[in-house]
C-alpha cells in the first residue's frame, strides 16, 4: 500500500498545482498521474 497524506505542490511563480491532496493505492491497484508542463519563451 502506498500513501499521501496532506501533500501539496506550489511553483515558484506561485501556481498551486496541488493543494492538500490525500491518496491511498491499495495493492493491485495502477495509478497513472500525468502532468504537463508548457513553458513560454519569450524573445
Amino acid at each position: 500500500m502506498i500513501q499521501f497524506y496532506n501533500v501539496s505542490k506550489v511553483y515558484d511563480n506561485g501556481v498551486k498545482a496541488v493543494s492538500d491532496l490525500t491518496l491511498t493505492i491499495k495493492k493491485g491497484e495502477f495509478v497513472f498521474w500525468w502532468d504537463q508542463v508548457v513553458r513560454v519563451n519569450q524573445v
